[in-house]
């Protein structure tokens, strides 16, 4: 019996490091310092990324509000729009 929970173990650190990762991503809007710490750039940087059209945001406020998703794809692939094969890649980590 002990054996067999042994071979139990990696798979639940898996589940629960994928727990940590949910937890800790932010749900909703992000504000520009929000992004900024969230992404670990700075928000020139950021401001920089959306003049070039290459990370998405919303300006409907008044300001600059981004989605964590939007931030994810830009920093692992630095553009806006992925190809399926990307969204694949993006999904597995």
């Amino acid at each position: 019996m002990i054996p067999e929970l042994v071979k139990l173990i990696p798979k639940v650190i898996e589940r629960l490091d994928r727990i940590e990762i949910l937890i800790q991503t932010p749900k909703g809007w992000l504000t520009l310092k929000q992004a900024c710490n969230y992404s670990g750039l700075g928000a020139r940087t950021l401001r920089r990324a959306v003049d070039k059209g290459k990370l998405r945001c919303s300006k409907q406020t008044g300001k600059l509000l981004f989605k964590p998703s939007w931030i994810d794809r830009f920093i692992l692939f630095g553009k806006q729009r992925i190809t399926a094969t990307e969204k694949l890649t993006m999904d597995e980590q």
